[in-house]
């Protein structure tokens, strides 16, 4: 398992793609390219959920919440979690965090209570100056917001008054 994780994350940072990442864990562990395939999944949602977490905790964040891919191939363990979050003193992956299954593909991101209210008020704010109407991407609550710092900027207008996606 550390000789996996070593290899993802030299091909990460090498920039290899995920078909030349699952081929050589085939090679090296000499296993079926869909079981290398699930693993790859797997690991990948683990080092990145890592990186999620050190970037929370510089952050100042005292909590985190789970993002998953609301898609049609969730599944219903993943869909339940969507959405909670947690103190960071109760993070486990697996229980509280992805992967929580074999190709989990979720993840985390910070959870803001204060900033929360601000965007809200804010968004609100904008939402009233005529010529403005606020696009929002994602949605990890049911509030409807999304990462706080994927927001900014959260609307586009064109000259012609037309709004635009993110």
């Amino acid at each position: 398992l550390r000789e996996l994780n070593i290899n993802l994350v030299q091909g990460i940072t090498r920039g290899d793609s995920p078909d030349k990442m699952i081929k050589n864990i085939s090679a090296r562990m000499n296993v079926s390219k869909s079981r290398s395939a699930a693993l790859y999944q797997t690991e990948y949602t683990h080092i990145m959920v890592d990186a999620r977490l050190r970037s929370i905790m510089d952050a100042g964040c005292d909590e985190y919440e789970i993002d998953e891919n609301m898609d049609s191939d969730i599944c219903d363990e993943c869909a339940s979690m969507h959405g909670k979050h947690f103190k960071l003193s109760e993070y486990q992956q697996g229980i509280t965090a992805p992967p929580f299954h074999t190709r989990c593909r979720g993840t985390i991101t910070g959870y803001f209570v204060e900033e929360e209210e601000t965007l809200r008020n804010l968004l609100n704010d904008f939402s009233q100056v005529e010529g403005y109407k606020v696009l929002v991407h994602g949605g990890g609550r049911s509030g409807g917001l999304c990462d706080v710092r994927l927001v900014w900027p959260c609307f586009m207008a064109s000259r012609s008054g037309q709004y635009g996606g993110l």
